[in-house]
This record gives C-alpha cells, sequence and structure tokens, in this order.
C-alpha cells in the first residue's frame, strides 16, 4: 500500500513539472510572439519550397543568376554563421549586461555544435553536397566546396542559435523581425555557394531555433526571472 502510495506522488510530481514546462513554453512562446510567428513563417516557407522543389533545383536556380558582385556578398553573409559571429553576438550581450543570456548563449552554442556534428558526422555521415551531383556549378574564388556531411547545415544551425538568443535577449519589434531574416539570409548563402540543398538549412533552422528556445525555458524554469 505504501509502495503504490509512492508511486502515485512520483507519478503526480513528473505530470506538475511536466504542466510546468508547458506553461513556461508557452509564456515565452506569447512574450516573444513576433519573433516566433515570423521565424514559424519562415520555416514553413522552406518545408513548402522542399516538398515542392526537386532536391538541388533550388541550388541550380541560384547557381543560374550567379554574379561576382553576388558571390562576394554571399561569401560575407556566408561568415554570420561562422565563429565571428558567435563572437559579435557574445560581445553585444557583454556589451549590455545581457549577463543571463550571455550564460543561455553559452549553453545554446555548445548544444548546437553537438547535435549539428552528431547528425553529419554520426547519423548523416554519407549525405552528399551539392557539388557531388551538379559538378557544373560555377567556382568562386576562395571557395572550397565540401563534397560530405551535407546534413543538417552547421553554418544555418548556427546562425539561428546566434540570432534567436539576440531575439529573445533583445525584446524589440524590428530586432523581432530582423533577426530571422539574417539567419535566414546565411542559410540561403549556403546553398547560393553550392555547399548545401534546401532540405539542410531548413533542418539546420528548426535545430538553432529549438535548442536556444529550449535552453531559455528551462533556464526560466530553474531560476525564474523576468526576460
Amino acid at each position: 500500500m505504501f509502495m503504490i502510495f509512492q508511486i502515485n506522488n512520483l507519478l503526480l510530481n513528473k505530470q506538475l513539472k511536466c504542466s510546468i514546462f508547458e506553461v513556461k513554453v508557452v509564456d515565452i512562446f506569447k512574450k516573444y510572439s513576433i519573433f516566433y510567428v515570423f521565424v514559424f513563417t519562415i520555416l514553413l516557407l522552406g518545408f513548402v519550397l522542399h516538398l515542392v522543389l526537386a532536391k538541388g533545383e533550388l541550388v541550380l536556380l541560384f547557381d543560374s543568376k550567379h554574379t561576382l558582385n553576388l558571390d562576394s556578398i554571399f561569401m560575407w553573409i556566408t561568415k554570420g554563421g561562422e565563429l565571428y559571429g558567435g563572437i559579435a553576438v557574445a560581445l553585444i550581450l557583454l556589451a549590455f549586461k545581457k549577463m543571463r543570456f550571455l550564460g543561455i548563449f553559452a549553453v545554446s552554442i555548445l548544444l548546437s555544435l553537438a547535435v549539428s556534428q552528431g547528425l553529419k558526422h554520426g547519423v548523416f555521415p554519407d549525405e552528399l553536397r551539392p557539388i557531388k551531383t551538379h559538378t557544373e556549378l560555377h567556382k568562386i574564388d576562395g571557395l572550397e566546396r565540401h563534397k560530405v556531411n551535407s546534413f543538417p547545415s552547421g553554418h544555418t544551425t548556427a546562425a539561428f542559435t546566434y540570432f534567436t538568443m539576440v531575439a529573445l535577449a533583445f525584446r524589440r519589434k524590428w530586432i523581432s523581425i530582423f533577426a530571422p531574416v539574417c539567419a535566414t539570409m546565411v542559410g540561403l548563402s549556403r546553398v547560393y555557394l553550392g555547399q548545401h540543398y534546401l532540405n539542410d538549412i531548413v533542418a539546420g533552422a528548426v535545430l538553432g531555433v529549438f535548442i536556444v528556445t529550449t535552453v531559455t525555458v528551462l533556464a526560466n524554469k530553474k531560476w525564474p526571472e523576468s526576460v
């Protein structure tokens, strides 16, 4: 009888914890509704395009529109998903004394790196990059196109991690719109440069947003504080 009572208490505690977590998730979606509505719209569009377009079609479309100026522009944009982007966001958070978010950002970066690289090299090691299928892609000075480990896009995962953190740390309407646009441009740069397919960047975007949101919710649950 005592054991049954303990089991009931355990189940009730688990249900209570789950309900608290759900409330925290709803709270963060409400608090940053503009950002999440905008970013979900972008993700939905990406999913639709993925279903409508043949694999590699967007890569070839972008490649057909290439110019030297666009090459240079997208070579710079893609750096937003590299270490430079992460350092820039960390410095911004530090400058504005967003120490709470700086901690969340550090954990989010480590998780996004571990998950994206784990998927690339452990789960989908044989996923080929566009250059293996489309050997006629135009050459870009200074660009080395990789041939394997295509899924998901690490640059896109990082970019959505960076810019989601910016949107949550600075609760401004224009940032809520500007941040996902910047992250999306990084993702599209990977397609333009012939480094990834559309499904790679959509998956990367989902990962980045999901990881930062989850870490933020857990942080708010553990250390309740207005963000």
